[in-house]
């Protein structure tokens, strides 16, 4: 999808009136979005198209009443998740099926998986697809969509302390999987051979030995302002004051280690958010894109949909 869309243009749309290339403007910068959470919810590809387009029916219905108090996007997602959970509930499809174990209702916080482990595309997604069905979709629909707790039990039709629960026990399973080729690189890759040459310093030159001490000048030696080349004695040494070499770069000038993830850019103890939105990011980037069979049908609809 084109998420560099100018959002001027869907401002516009709606300014002048015109609705229906308001949602036109909305299939082409977030269809794949919608989708995503629909097949996130239903586990049904044709399911998920159906309920797609449902929403942008109902995203087209409603714009006339939009008054960008939240960006287009976050107000699209907001119909989708709401409509998806209505389908659920009406039995549309059928209930996730969970084992016993969760049935606890002990209260965890899982947090999200740090930058550092999420620089392989490939290993993410070998790592979520380790997980088992309904695992995976809580840790998308949590991360990537942003389902709350609350919204998640319902989907699921569980208790939230089990949402918790096993979103808690899919991002540990996952933090082993990253962790693992993590660590190998680490010891075999190219940081190892710069660990072994940082090792052994460059030699520090030595400092040249000390002129013997001068004779006395005689009365008759030049004068030491206008030495003649290849003649008399050198001028006396002047007492110079040792200096000090300069200090090493501590931790905090070193330049990073190449390969290594930029800084978040905010201390760990308040870059929870952040590691949030990275690895919402990444998950994104893991969506399969909606065909283009599936837009084109789905602009058709908008352009001949009767708005309501």
């Amino acid at each position: 999808m084109l998420r560099a869309l100018d959002e001027t243009e869907f401002s516009a749309a709606l300014d002048r009136g015109d609705t229906r290339a308001a949602t036109t403007w909305l299939v082409r910068a977030y269809a794949t979005d919608v989708l995503s959470l629909c097949r996130s919810l239903v586990r049904d590809e044709a399911l998920a198209e159906d309920l797609a387009q449902d929403v942008f029916a109902k995203a087209l219905a409603g714009l006339s009443s939009f008054r960008g108090e939240s960006s287009p996007r976050r107000w699209l997602m907001s119909i989708a998740r709401n409509h998806c959970l209505d389908a659920l509930r009406r039995g549309t499809k059928r209930p996730w099926e969970l084992g016993d174990e969760d049935s606890v209702s002990e209260t965890v916080d899982p947090a999200p998986i740090g930058a550092d482990l999420l620089m392989d595309r490939d290993e993410v997604a070998a790592a979520l697809a380790s997980l088992d069905e309904a695992s995976r979709a809580m840790v998308v629909l949590r991360f990537r969509h942003g389902l709350g707790y609350p919204e998640l039990a319902d989907a699921f039709q569980v208790k939230e302390g089990a949402v918790r629960m096993r979103i808690s026990r899919a991002l540990a399973r996952m933090r082993i999987a990253l962790e693992q080729p993590l660590a190998v690189r680490s010891i075999s890759g190219p940081s190892g051979a710069r660990a072994s040459r940082a090792r052994s310093p460059m030699p520090v030159p030595s400092a040249p030995p000390a002129p013997a001490p001068a004779a006395p000048p005689s009365p008759s030696a030049p004068s030491p302002a206008a030495p003649e080349s290849g003649g008399g004695l050198p001028p006396p040494a002047v007492p110079q004051v040792p200096r000090s070499a300069p200090a090493a770069p501590g931790p905090m000038g070193a330049p990073p280690p190449m390969g290594a993830p930029p800084p978040m850019g905010a201390p760990a103890s308040t870059g929870f958010g952040r590691r949030v939105s990275t690895f919402g990011a990444v998950l994104g980037r893991l969506d399969a894109p909606a065909s283009a069979t599936f837009l084109q049908r789905l602009e058709a609809f908008v352009l001949n949909a009767e708005p309501t």
